[in-house]
């Protein structure tokens, strides 16, 4: 059975592929969750098997679900490959392949043959520091095989705890090569949208403790875990759920769990509690069950967030609030899944995790600062580069930042879950201005200013010089502007070389922007 990837499994696996032959260093590819991540890895190992016979890979995870469904998704690009499953769960422990999908837990400890290339699924789970199964794992491999190469594959190319996985101490991943937008998977029916609505309470977590990055979690569990909270959770969801399929609540602990299952089975709801403690047999049958819509409500702890794929799901109630913007977006792609029948998913929040963090293709996450605690930062959408909340300007491409004004009477309902809900302006243009802009890093940025008639209305800037992600979007930017070349070998790779031709490039009619509480951001253009 052939194989055929989508567009953009494809650009994602030749960004990939590009970096290992022309770059030192470990590439990051973030896919939102749905994006079939499976097939993305399979077409990584397929071209790098065809390019470089002989190669040997080693794909690793940290649930037996993934390890099941990645080996399953290679057979179907390579039927005839050897192919070798490492995994105690999976009650299989097989070496000497050119391809190993294995757990972390099971092989961490093993004195294996290294691999030509490792890739992590999964791979914000990675701790920063040189501890933990998949750091003692790498650097084992490493001493004897120091050029090994290492791919990362997430839905959230930052750690749980903050701090992309790109930057910091002890960094494993050098390069974001591709990031795949949430809404272009909307668009092209891979996802379905979400939407919040007002809850009728919030859980209070003023008093609650931050503890290794989290809430402390028997302060937030005692928080969380009250009877009107709960009784406004199951009201709420009987009043926006009536006609939705299936619910997927998050809580806090093991007896938060257990608390709001029964409360809902009070209520007259087929409602199954799923936590670290359910047997396998009982939490596959109920899963079973709710994947057939028996189970109406599945209620879970820590359990329900990477690997669980069940796309009836169309409600999700967050009761468990969280520092971390990782666990945030993970628990709402849960609802992503494009199902039939399925318009949406509705989140109900109780925790304040979108006014936390915002959208979740647009989160504002912590990060390690040279002193005490961690400092909220925010990413540029130009060059993806870290830059610290309060600034006014990238400081490696000179994008402008709008300040964000704080507005406490927010409620839930008015609050994005993703970019493309917050309200675009249209703006005429009748001239636009370009310019050379050097960033304090040394970077020489392509500065493109648009205006309507003597007002300026909108700016941005064009990474020429960059590499990367930074420069792909530089390349097709100016692919569609200038009509005299037609291949990206022929896009200028100096700003001094684009600012000649600048007189060469079409003037769009009109600039789309959107203010999203921290910048204005170009979006879109009507040539």
């Amino acid at each position: 059975m052939e194989v055929s990837l989508r567009g953009y499994q494809q650009e994602a696996v030749d960004a990939v592929i590009n970096y290992l032959f022309k770059r030192k260093g470990n590439p990051l590819v973030a896919l939102p969750t749905g994006s079939g991540k499976s097939h993305v890895q399979a077409g990584i190992i397929e071209t790098l098997l065809t390019k470089w016979p002989g190669t040997t890979v080693m794909c690793l995870t940290h649930v037996k679900e993934l390890i099941q469904q990645n080996s399953e998704k290679m057979r179907l690009h390579m039927p005839n490959v050897g192919i070798g499953i490492y995994s105690a769960g999976l009650k299989r422990r097989e070496l000497g392949y050119p391809v190993t999908f294995a757990g972390i837990q099971s092989i961490y400890n093993k004195d294996v043959a290294p691999p030509n290339i490792i890739i992590i699924d999964e791979c914000h789970l990675v701790p920063k520091s040189g501890q933990g199964m998949y750091r003692h794992f790498l650097e084992k491999i490493l001493e004897v095989h120091p050029k090994l190469r290492v791919i990362g594959l997430t839905a959230t190319p930052y750690r749980m705890r903050g701090g992309m996985l790109t930057g910091g101490k002890g960094k494993m991943f050098d390069s974001i090569v591709y990031n795949l937008s949430v809404d272009r998977l909307i668009e092209e029916g891979v996802l379905a949208p979400v939407k919040s609505a007002p809850t009728s309470t919030e859980i209070d977590t003023h008093f609650v403790g931050i503890q290794a990055g989290e809430f402390n979690l028997k302060e937030l569990s005692s928080a969380a875990d009250e009877e009107h909270v709960t009784g406004a959770a199951i009201k709420d969801a009987f009043h926006h759920g009536q006609n939705r399929r299936s619910w997927l609540f998050f809580c806090v602990s093991v007896a938060h769990t257990h608390h709001v299952a029964d409360a809902l089975r009070r209520a007259g709801v087929t409602a199954a509690p799923i936590t670290g403690e359910t047997l396998p047999e009982d939490r596959a049958t109920w899963i079973a069950a709710y994947k057939k819509g028996d189970i109406k409500a599945l209620v879970n702890c820590n359990v329900l967030t990477t690997g669980f794929d069940a796309p009836e799901t169309d409600m999700i109630v967050l009761l468990r609030p969280t520092v971390s913007p990782g666990l945030y977006v993970q628990m709402v792609g849960r609802g992503m899944r494009p199902a039939e029948g399925k318009a949406d998913c509705l989140v109900l929040d109780y925790g304040g995790n979108i006014s936390r963090h915002g959208p979740i293709d647009d989160v504002v996450m912590p990060v390690e600062s040279s002193g005490k605690g961690e400092a909220p930062v925010k990413f540029c959408p130009i060059c993806l580069a870290e830059c610290h909340l309060s600034l006014r300007m990238c400081e490696e491409c000179g994008h402008e930042f709008q300040m964000e004004e704080k507005d406490l009477g927010k409620k839930a309902s008015k609050l994005a879950l993703l970019k493309s809900q917050r309200a675009i302006n249209k703006h005429d243009v009748t001239s636009i201005s370009y310019s050379a802009h050097k960033s304090k890093s040394g970077y020489m940025t392509l500065r493109v200013e648009y205006w309507e008639g003597v007002m300026s209305v909108a700016s941005e800037y064009i990474c020429i010089e960059h590499r990367g992600f930074a420069r792909h979007k530089a390349e097709k930017w100016w692919l569609r502007r200038d009509k005299y070349i037609e291949d990206v070998k022929d896009v200028p790779k100096a700003v001094t070389e684009a600012m000649i031709f600048t007189d060469d490039l079409i003037m769009p009619q009109e600039v789309h922007t959107r203010f999203d509480g921290k910048y204005d951001e170009v979006v879109g253009y009507l040539f």
